[in-house]
């Protein structure tokens, strides 16, 4: 797997399949993917396949992406 910003920079992160139309990547720490939230889209190239995601107004919500993701694997509340 291969993904590029929207200003050329590559990377490429950790990933594995979990089934015929789903990947999981891990793009490692907050530092490390700090830069590619900062791109207006990342291509996601995996084989012959590429996607774009769009990146547009996340900056917007980004606080609120934050939060949420800082409580992935805690407990359920409520």
């Amino acid at each position: 797997m291969t993904v590029t910003t929207a200003e050329g920079t590559e990377s490429k992160p950790l990933a594995a399949t979990g089934g015929s139309d789903l990947a999981n990547i891990r793009f490692g720490t907050q530092t490390e993917l700090n830069p590619l939230l900062a791109t207006k889209h990342l291509d996601v190239r995996v084989e012959d396949i590429t996607v774009r995601l769009s990146l547009e107004g996340l900056s917007e919500i980004r606080a609120e992406l934050d939060q949420c993701t800082a409580n992935i694997g805690s407990p359920a509340k409520g």
